[in-house]
């Protein structure tokens, strides 16, 4: 007797693909604007070569500095810690949501 009302799902389905279909054809359209970005991001990428240029005229001057890093590297040791501390309470949670099923 839910036979014949399945099968009319099953058309109402495939009524809905050719929507989809229209769908797919505007994100075809939408790909040639993807690619023009693409083209202006590597009009980017010499800027980015002359910025660095001028990172390297820095780099003496960030040997000096380079003392006073190696100081805050504990810092960011307790930083990862910290980390690993939420990634054992997303464990626990984990193990309290297997015990409620």
């Amino acid at each position: 007797m839910q036979l014949p009302s399945l099968k009319a799902q099953h058309l109402s389905k495939k009524v809905q693909l050719p929507s989809s279909e229209a769908q797919r054809s505007n994100k075809k359209v939408q790909l040639p604007s993807s690619k023009a970005q693409r083209s202006s991001k590597k009009m980017q990428f010499p800027s980015l070569k002359a910025q660095r240029s001028s990172k390297k005229a820095q780099l003496p001057s960030s040997k000096a500095q380079g003392s006073s890093k190696k100081a805050q590297l504990p810092s960011s040791k307790a930083e990862i810690s910290s980390f690993k501390l939420e990634v054992s309470l997303f464990k626990v949670e984990t193990i309290v949501f297997t015990a409620d099923k």
